[in-house]
Protein backbone atom coordinates (compact mmCIF):
# COMPACT_ATOMS: atom_id res chain seq x y z
CA UNK A 1 0.00 0.00 0.00
CA UNK A 2 1.27 3.33 -1.08
CA UNK A 3 2.57 5.62 1.55
CA UNK A 4 0.36 8.05 0.86
CA UNK A 5 -3.01 5.58 1.41
CA UNK A 6 -2.14 5.55 5.22
CA UNK A 7 -4.64 6.57 7.37
CA UNK A 8 -3.88 9.91 8.89
CA UNK A 9 -5.95 9.94 11.83
CA UNK A 10 -3.22 7.34 13.15
CA UNK A 11 -0.56 10.37 13.65
CA UNK A 12 -3.05 12.78 15.31
CA UNK A 13 -2.60 13.70 18.74
CA UNK A 14 -5.14 14.78 21.23
CA UNK A 15 -4.84 17.66 23.60
CA UNK A 16 -6.69 19.08 26.25
CA UNK A 17 -9.34 21.97 26.46
CA UNK A 18 -6.29 25.28 26.17
CA UNK A 19 -6.44 26.91 29.03
CA UNK A 20 -6.89 31.22 28.24
CA UNK A 21 -6.58 33.50 31.43
CA UNK A 22 -10.25 34.20 31.16
CA UNK A 23 -11.08 30.41 32.21
CA UNK A 24 -8.63 31.08 35.14
CA UNK A 25 -10.02 34.34 36.30
CA UNK A 26 -13.26 32.42 36.29
CA UNK A 27 -11.71 29.56 38.55
CA UNK A 28 -10.28 31.74 41.54
CA UNK A 29 -13.63 33.36 41.10
CA UNK A 30 -15.90 30.36 42.07
CA UNK A 31 -13.44 29.57 44.23
CA UNK A 32 -13.39 32.38 45.98
CA UNK A 33 -17.23 32.21 46.26
CA UNK A 34 -16.98 28.96 47.52
CA UNK A 35 -14.25 29.74 50.25
CA UNK A 36 -17.04 32.85 51.73
CA UNK A 37 -20.43 30.51 51.01
CA UNK A 38 -18.35 27.82 52.98
CA UNK A 39 -16.99 30.14 55.66
CA UNK A 40 -20.70 31.72 56.54
CA UNK A 41 -21.90 28.96 56.79
CA UNK A 42 -19.88 27.76 59.79
CA UNK A 43 -20.22 30.85 61.07
CA UNK A 44 -24.09 30.87 61.18
CA UNK A 45 -23.70 27.08 62.95
CA UNK A 46 -21.33 28.01 65.29
CA UNK A 47 -23.33 30.98 66.11
CA UNK A 48 -26.51 28.96 66.60
CA UNK A 49 -24.74 26.61 68.19
CA UNK A 50 -22.77 28.80 70.56
CA UNK A 51 -25.46 28.85 73.42
CA UNK A 52 -25.77 25.33 73.83
CA UNK A 53 -22.00 24.28 73.43
CA UNK A 54 -21.49 26.78 76.41
CA UNK A 55 -24.17 25.16 78.49
CA UNK A 56 -23.20 21.61 77.66
CA UNK A 57 -19.62 21.93 78.01
CA UNK A 58 -19.31 24.67 80.70
CA UNK A 59 -18.79 28.29 79.59
CA UNK A 60 -15.56 29.86 81.78
CA UNK A 61 -13.18 27.04 81.72
CA UNK A 62 -9.86 29.57 81.96
CA UNK A 63 -6.21 29.00 81.98
CA UNK A 64 -4.18 28.88 84.49
CA UNK A 65 -4.15 33.08 86.18
CA UNK A 66 -1.82 34.91 88.50
CA UNK A 67 -2.16 34.29 91.73
CA UNK A 68 -4.53 36.50 93.99
CA UNK A 69 -3.23 37.19 97.49
CA UNK A 70 -5.42 38.73 100.08
CA UNK A 71 -3.87 39.84 103.52
CA UNK A 72 -5.47 38.92 106.52
CA UNK A 73 -6.57 41.99 109.33
CA UNK A 74 -4.93 41.82 112.65
CA UNK A 75 -7.29 40.10 114.72
CA UNK A 76 -9.08 42.23 117.63
CA UNK A 77 -6.79 42.68 120.94
CA UNK A 78 -7.76 40.48 123.67
CA UNK A 79 -9.79 40.98 126.67
CA UNK A 80 -7.19 40.88 129.91
CA UNK A 81 -8.88 38.22 132.22
CA UNK A 82 -10.34 39.16 135.52
CA UNK A 83 -8.05 35.80 137.17
CA UNK A 84 -4.81 38.03 135.34
CA UNK A 85 -2.44 39.11 138.45
CA UNK A 86 -2.20 42.76 139.03
CA UNK A 87 1.22 44.73 140.17
CA UNK A 88 0.79 47.57 142.64
CA UNK A 89 2.77 50.11 141.11
CA UNK A 90 4.97 52.34 143.16
CA UNK A 91 3.75 56.07 144.28
CA UNK A 92 5.94 57.56 141.56
CA UNK A 93 4.06 55.79 138.89
CA UNK A 94 0.81 57.12 140.93
CA UNK A 95 1.32 60.25 140.43
CA UNK A 96 2.55 60.13 137.36
CA UNK A 97 -0.76 58.70 136.49
CA UNK A 98 -2.71 60.64 138.31
CA UNK A 99 -0.94 63.79 137.02
CA UNK A 100 -1.62 62.30 133.38
CA UNK A 101 -5.53 62.05 134.27
CA UNK A 102 -5.79 65.55 135.14
CA UNK A 103 -3.60 66.47 131.91
CA UNK A 104 -6.39 64.72 129.91
CA UNK A 105 -9.65 65.60 131.75
CA UNK A 106 -8.24 68.89 131.28
CA UNK A 107 -7.80 68.54 127.39
CA UNK A 108 -11.00 67.24 127.16
CA UNK A 109 -13.08 69.92 129.07
CA UNK A 110 -11.30 72.49 126.69
CA UNK A 111 -12.29 70.56 123.72
CA UNK A 112 -16.09 70.23 124.81
CA UNK A 113 -15.46 74.00 125.63
CA UNK A 114 -14.63 75.08 122.47
CA UNK A 115 -17.31 72.22 120.81
CA UNK A 116 -20.51 74.07 123.24
CA UNK A 117 -18.96 77.45 121.79
CA UNK A 118 -18.78 76.90 118.19
CA UNK A 119 -21.52 77.25 115.70
CA UNK A 120 -21.97 74.97 112.80
CA UNK A 121 -23.12 76.25 109.80
CA UNK A 122 -24.61 75.10 106.34
CA UNK A 123 -21.11 75.42 104.68
CA UNK A 124 -19.52 73.15 107.31
CA UNK A 125 -22.15 70.40 106.67
CA UNK A 126 -21.37 71.20 103.30
CA UNK A 127 -17.76 70.78 102.87
CA UNK A 128 -18.28 67.70 104.96
CA UNK A 129 -20.65 65.91 102.49
CA UNK A 130 -18.49 67.09 99.57
CA UNK A 131 -15.57 64.79 101.08
CA UNK A 132 -18.20 62.15 101.69
CA UNK A 133 -18.83 62.70 98.07
CA UNK A 134 -15.47 62.45 97.03
CA UNK A 135 -14.78 59.06 98.37
CA UNK A 136 -17.90 57.58 96.78
CA UNK A 137 -17.06 59.03 93.31
CA UNK A 138 -13.61 57.20 93.57
CA UNK A 139 -15.34 53.85 95.27
CA UNK A 140 -17.59 53.83 92.09
CA UNK A 141 -14.59 53.86 89.36
CA UNK A 142 -14.64 50.25 91.00
CA UNK A 143 -18.51 49.35 90.29
CA UNK A 144 -19.30 47.77 87.08
CA UNK A 145 -22.99 46.70 85.93
CA UNK A 146 -23.51 42.88 85.35
CA UNK A 147 -25.97 41.90 82.81
CA UNK A 148 -27.14 38.18 83.59
CA UNK A 149 -29.73 36.45 80.91
CA UNK A 150 -31.10 33.50 81.47
CA UNK A 151 -32.57 31.72 78.33
CA UNK A 152 -35.13 28.75 78.07
CA UNK A 153 -38.28 28.06 75.88
CA UNK A 154 -42.47 28.23 76.20
CA UNK A 155 -44.06 25.62 75.76
CA UNK A 156 -44.08 26.41 71.31
CA UNK A 157 -40.27 26.39 71.64
CA UNK A 158 -39.86 29.74 71.19
CA UNK A 159 -36.77 31.28 72.83
CA UNK A 160 -37.63 33.06 76.35
CA UNK A 161 -34.68 35.17 77.73
CA UNK A 162 -34.85 36.46 81.82
CA UNK A 163 -32.75 39.51 81.85
CA UNK A 164 -31.17 41.16 85.26
CA UNK A 165 -28.69 43.66 86.09
CA UNK A 166 -26.60 43.18 89.44
CA UNK A 167 -23.62 45.42 90.59
CA UNK A 168 -20.45 44.03 91.39
CA UNK A 169 -17.20 45.30 92.83
CA UNK A 170 -13.65 44.89 91.32
CA UNK A 171 -11.39 43.87 94.16
CA UNK A 172 -7.66 42.57 92.27
CA UNK A 173 -6.56 42.63 89.01
CA UNK A 174 -3.97 40.61 87.43
CA UNK A 175 -2.48 40.25 84.00
CA UNK A 176 -4.99 38.33 82.74
CA UNK A 177 -8.09 39.09 84.72
CA UNK A 178 -10.38 41.60 86.35
CA UNK A 179 -11.69 39.89 89.58
CA UNK A 180 -15.05 40.99 91.22
CA UNK A 181 -17.50 39.89 93.70
CA UNK A 182 -21.19 39.92 93.18
CA UNK A 183 -24.47 39.13 94.84
CA UNK A 184 -25.10 35.08 94.23
CA UNK A 185 -28.35 35.70 92.22
CA UNK A 186 -26.17 37.58 89.42
CA UNK A 187 -24.62 34.07 88.21
CA UNK A 188 -27.86 31.42 89.20
CA UNK A 189 -29.02 30.08 86.05
CA UNK A 190 -27.20 32.58 83.96
CA UNK A 191 -26.33 31.19 80.61
CA UNK A 192 -24.86 34.37 79.51
CA UNK A 193 -22.81 37.20 81.90
CA UNK A 194 -21.88 40.32 80.25
CA UNK A 195 -19.89 42.80 82.76
CA UNK A 196 -20.22 46.62 81.19
CA UNK A 197 -16.96 47.88 82.23
CA UNK A 198 -17.97 51.41 80.78
CA UNK A 199 -20.30 53.31 78.51
CA UNK A 200 -19.02 51.44 75.30
CA UNK A 201 -16.76 48.42 76.61
CA UNK A 202 -18.64 45.28 77.45
CA UNK A 203 -16.92 42.11 78.52
CA UNK A 204 -17.68 38.40 78.76
CA UNK A 205 -18.09 37.22 82.71
CA UNK A 206 -17.14 34.08 83.78
CA UNK A 207 -17.81 32.67 87.64
CA UNK A 208 -14.74 31.45 89.31
CA UNK A 209 -16.14 30.33 92.45
CA UNK A 210 -19.87 30.66 94.55
CA UNK A 211 -20.62 30.59 98.23
CA UNK A 212 -24.50 29.73 98.10
CA UNK A 213 -24.29 30.59 101.96
CA UNK A 214 -23.12 33.59 102.12
CA UNK A 215 -24.74 34.77 98.97
CA UNK A 216 -21.73 35.94 97.11
CA UNK A 217 -19.88 35.04 93.75
CA UNK A 218 -16.79 35.83 92.29
CA UNK A 219 -17.02 36.44 88.74
CA UNK A 220 -14.22 37.34 86.33
CA UNK A 221 -13.54 39.30 83.00
CA UNK A 222 -10.17 38.15 80.40
CA UNK A 223 -8.20 41.02 80.41
CA UNK A 224 -7.05 40.24 76.78
CA UNK A 225 -10.17 40.49 75.31
CA UNK A 226 -10.72 44.07 76.44
CA UNK A 227 -9.66 47.18 74.94
CA UNK A 228 -7.64 49.47 76.83
CA UNK A 229 -9.61 52.23 76.42
CA UNK A 230 -11.98 49.99 79.16
CA UNK A 231 -9.65 49.54 81.45
CA UNK A 232 -8.62 53.17 82.04
CA UNK A 233 -11.05 54.61 84.69
CA UNK A 234 -11.77 51.41 86.31
CA UNK A 235 -10.51 51.21 90.26
CA UNK A 236 -10.16 48.47 92.02
CA UNK A 237 -11.50 48.64 95.22
CA UNK A 238 -8.97 48.22 98.30
CA UNK A 239 -10.25 46.00 100.80
CA UNK A 240 -10.54 47.55 104.53
CA UNK A 241 -10.65 46.10 107.88
CA UNK A 242 -13.89 45.78 109.53
CA UNK A 243 -12.96 44.72 112.85
CA UNK A 244 -11.32 48.76 113.46
CA UNK A 245 -15.06 49.98 112.17
CA UNK A 246 -16.72 51.86 115.24
CA UNK A 247 -20.30 52.72 116.31
CA UNK A 248 -21.35 55.80 114.68
CA UNK A 249 -18.89 55.87 112.00
CA UNK A 250 -19.74 57.12 108.36
CA UNK A 251 -20.09 54.61 105.85
CA UNK A 252 -21.04 54.91 102.19
CA UNK A 253 -23.19 52.00 100.65
CA UNK A 254 -22.50 51.99 96.23
CA UNK A 255 -23.77 49.43 94.07
CA UNK A 256 -27.16 49.54 94.14
CA UNK A 257 -28.06 50.78 97.36
CA UNK A 258 -31.10 52.40 95.50
CA UNK A 259 -31.70 49.76 93.37
CA UNK A 260 -30.12 51.24 90.11
CA UNK A 261 -26.22 50.61 89.28
CA UNK A 262 -24.43 53.49 90.30
CA UNK A 263 -26.46 55.06 93.20
CA UNK A 264 -25.00 55.63 96.32
CA UNK A 265 -26.18 56.64 100.04
CA UNK A 266 -24.44 58.05 102.75
CA UNK A 267 -24.81 56.76 106.22
CA UNK A 268 -23.50 55.64 109.60
CA UNK A 269 -23.21 52.10 111.79
CA UNK A 270 -26.31 52.26 114.28
CA UNK A 271 -24.96 49.44 115.65
CA UNK A 272 -22.50 46.49 115.81
CA UNK A 273 -23.69 42.41 116.72
CA UNK A 274 -20.33 40.74 117.13
CA UNK A 275 -19.70 36.85 116.51
CA UNK A 276 -23.18 36.10 114.81
CA UNK A 277 -23.36 32.30 114.31
CA UNK A 278 -22.91 31.67 110.16
CA UNK A 279 -22.06 28.51 108.48
CA UNK A 280 -19.17 26.95 109.70
CA UNK A 281 -17.84 30.26 111.44
CA UNK A 282 -18.53 33.39 113.25
CA UNK A 283 -19.10 37.22 111.44
CA UNK A 284 -19.30 40.68 112.48
CA UNK A 285 -22.58 42.51 111.37
CA UNK A 286 -22.71 45.77 110.43
CA UNK A 287 -26.05 47.55 110.74
CA UNK A 288 -26.43 50.86 109.30
CA UNK A 289 -29.29 53.37 109.16
CA UNK A 290 -29.79 52.99 105.81
CA UNK A 291 -32.79 51.27 103.59
CA UNK A 292 -30.32 49.36 100.87
CA UNK A 293 -31.50 46.87 98.23
CA UNK A 294 -29.18 43.82 99.05
CA UNK A 295 -30.54 41.82 96.00
CA UNK A 296 -29.02 43.70 93.51
CA UNK A 297 -25.49 43.58 95.10
CA UNK A 298 -24.71 46.69 97.60
CA UNK A 299 -21.28 47.58 99.08
CA UNK A 300 -20.26 48.97 102.04
CA UNK A 301 -17.09 51.72 101.73
CA UNK A 302 -15.60 53.47 104.76
CA UNK A 303 -14.37 56.87 104.68
CA UNK A 304 -11.12 55.84 103.43
CA UNK A 305 -12.40 54.34 100.20
CA UNK A 306 -12.05 50.66 101.11
CA UNK A 307 -14.71 48.07 101.27
CA UNK A 308 -15.56 46.83 104.55
CA UNK A 309 -18.88 44.28 103.96
CA UNK A 310 -21.71 43.86 101.38
CA UNK A 311 -25.18 44.20 102.66
CA UNK A 312 -27.65 41.32 102.95
CA UNK A 313 -30.85 39.79 104.00
CA UNK A 314 -31.77 37.89 106.59
CA UNK A 315 -27.88 38.65 108.43
CA UNK A 316 -28.36 36.41 111.28
CA UNK A 317 -29.32 33.50 112.36
CA UNK A 318 -29.52 33.57 115.86
CA UNK A 319 -33.16 34.13 117.59
CA UNK A 320 -32.55 36.41 119.79
CA UNK A 321 -30.30 38.98 117.62
CA UNK A 322 -32.31 41.66 115.44
CA UNK A 323 -32.80 39.06 112.26
CA UNK A 324 -33.67 39.40 108.63
CA UNK A 325 -33.63 43.17 107.75
CA UNK A 326 -35.95 42.43 104.56
CA UNK A 327 -38.10 45.32 104.74
CA UNK A 328 -37.15 47.02 107.54
CA UNK A 329 -35.47 50.37 107.41
CA UNK A 330 -31.45 50.11 108.06
CA UNK A 331 -28.97 47.68 106.27
CA UNK A 332 -27.03 44.82 107.81
CA UNK A 333 -24.33 43.90 106.08
CA UNK A 334 -21.57 40.85 106.49
CA UNK A 335 -18.13 42.58 108.00
CA UNK A 336 -15.33 41.72 105.60
CA UNK A 337 -12.49 40.54 107.95
CA UNK A 338 -14.18 37.48 108.90
CA UNK A 339 -14.31 36.46 105.30
CA UNK A 340 -10.86 37.51 103.66
CA UNK A 341 -9.48 33.60 104.30
CA UNK A 342 -12.61 32.16 101.85
CA UNK A 343 -12.88 34.99 99.54
CA UNK A 344 -8.89 34.46 98.59
CA UNK A 345 -10.14 30.89 97.88
CA UNK A 346 -12.95 31.73 95.93
CA UNK A 347 -10.90 34.46 94.09
CA UNK A 348 -8.20 31.56 92.99
CA UNK A 349 -11.20 29.42 91.69
CA UNK A 350 -10.92 27.28 94.93
CA UNK A 351 -14.35 26.44 96.03
CA UNK A 352 -14.99 26.91 99.90
CA UNK A 353 -15.00 23.71 102.40
CA UNK A 354 -18.24 22.78 104.03
CA UNK A 355 -18.56 21.30 106.60
CA UNK A 356 -22.33 22.39 107.70
CA UNK A 357 -22.76 23.59 111.40
CA UNK A 358 -23.89 26.39 113.11
CA UNK A 359 -21.47 26.76 116.23
CA UNK A 360 -20.71 28.78 119.55
CA UNK A 361 -17.17 27.94 121.54
CA UNK A 362 -17.47 26.32 125.05
CA UNK A 363 -17.40 29.24 127.94
CA UNK A 364 -15.68 28.89 131.08
CA UNK A 365 -18.59 28.91 133.03
CA UNK A 366 -19.94 25.77 131.08
CA UNK A 367 -16.28 24.15 131.28
CA UNK A 368 -16.64 24.52 134.64
CA UNK A 369 -20.33 23.03 135.15
CA UNK A 370 -18.87 19.79 133.63
CA UNK A 371 -19.05 20.71 129.66
CA UNK A 372 -15.79 19.71 127.52
CA UNK A 373 -13.69 22.48 125.83
CA UNK A 374 -14.83 23.25 122.60
CA UNK A 375 -17.37 24.09 120.19
CA UNK A 376 -20.34 23.37 120.90
CA UNK A 377 -22.99 22.37 117.44
CA UNK A 378 -26.27 24.77 118.37
CA UNK A 379 -27.15 23.68 114.86
CA UNK A 380 -26.02 20.52 112.30
CA UNK A 381 -27.16 21.88 108.66
CA UNK A 382 -29.83 19.39 106.71
CA UNK A 383 -28.38 17.21 104.23
CA UNK A 384 -24.65 18.62 105.15
CA UNK A 385 -21.14 16.77 105.32
CA UNK A 386 -21.58 16.88 108.95
CA UNK A 387 -25.30 15.62 109.08
CA UNK A 388 -24.68 12.91 106.47
CA UNK A 389 -21.92 11.76 108.67
CA UNK A 390 -23.96 11.90 111.98
CA UNK A 391 -22.66 14.60 113.67
CA UNK A 392 -25.52 15.64 115.67
CA UNK A 393 -27.06 19.15 117.48
CA UNK A 394 -25.32 19.44 120.87
CA UNK A 395 -22.17 17.54 120.04
CA UNK A 396 -19.00 19.35 121.00
CA UNK A 397 -16.38 19.53 118.87
CA UNK A 398 -12.85 19.26 120.12
CA UNK A 399 -10.84 18.55 117.32
CA UNK A 400 -10.72 18.94 113.50
CA UNK A 401 -8.23 17.38 111.18
CA UNK A 402 -5.83 16.74 114.00
CA UNK A 403 -6.02 20.04 115.12
CA UNK A 404 -7.65 20.64 118.60
CA UNK A 405 -10.07 23.91 118.45
CA UNK A 406 -11.31 25.52 121.17
CA UNK A 407 -13.33 28.58 120.35
CA UNK A 408 -15.15 29.08 116.62
CA UNK A 409 -12.37 31.30 115.61
CA UNK A 410 -9.77 28.58 115.88
CA UNK A 411 -12.46 26.14 114.02
CA UNK A 412 -13.20 28.85 111.14
CA UNK A 413 -9.49 29.49 110.78
CA UNK A 414 -9.07 25.73 110.77
CA UNK A 415 -11.55 25.54 108.37
CA UNK A 416 -9.84 28.30 105.74
CA UNK A 417 -7.10 25.31 105.58
CA UNK A 418 -9.19 22.80 104.38
CA UNK A 419 -10.24 21.59 100.41
CA UNK A 420 -13.16 20.25 98.84
CA UNK A 421 -13.41 16.88 98.77
CA UNK A 422 -11.00 16.39 101.75
CA UNK A 423 -11.41 13.21 104.31
CA UNK A 424 -11.04 14.75 108.03
CA UNK A 425 -11.19 13.45 111.11
CA UNK A 426 -13.56 15.12 113.26
CA UNK A 427 -14.03 14.45 116.85
CA UNK A 428 -16.41 15.38 119.32
CA UNK A 429 -17.71 14.55 122.76
CA UNK A 430 -21.73 13.41 123.09
CA UNK A 431 -23.27 13.72 126.42
CA UNK A 432 -24.32 10.24 127.73
CA UNK A 433 -26.67 9.35 130.24
CA UNK A 434 -23.70 9.47 132.56
CA UNK A 435 -21.01 11.03 130.99
CA UNK A 436 -19.59 12.29 127.93
CA UNK A 437 -18.37 9.85 125.17
CA UNK A 438 -15.75 10.55 122.58
CA UNK A 439 -17.11 9.83 119.09
CA UNK A 440 -15.07 10.02 115.57
CA UNK A 441 -16.10 10.80 112.73
CA UNK A 442 -14.93 11.09 109.01
CA UNK A 443 -16.19 13.52 107.00
CA UNK A 444 -15.86 14.12 103.10
CA UNK A 445 -15.95 17.56 102.84
CA UNK A 446 -18.34 19.37 100.65
CA UNK A 447 -18.40 23.06 98.70
CA UNK A 448 -20.70 25.99 99.50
Amino acid sequence: MPESDKKNFMNEKIIGRQKTRKSTVKRVILFCLAAILFGAIVTMTFVCFRPWLEKTLGKGQKRETAHVTIPKDESEPEVIPETMETVTPVMETTTESESTEESEEALESKIQEVLENYTFTMDDLQQLYGKLRQVAVQADKGIVKVRSVTQGVDWFDNLLEKEGQFSAALIARTEDELIFIAPLQAVQDADVLEISLSANVVADGYVKQRDSKMGIAVISADVHQIEDTGLYNLLPIPLGNSWSVSQGDFVIAVGSPAGMVHSTMIGSVSYIEKNVRVTDGVSRMLYTDMQCESAKGTYLIDTKGQLIGWVTDGASTDESSIGNTSGSNFAAAYGISDYKGILEKLSNGVAAPYLGIYGQEVSASMIAGGMPAGVYVVQCQNDSPAYSAGIQNGDIITEIGDTQVHTMKEFQVKMETLQTGQNVTVKVMRNGRDAYKEIVYHVVLGSR
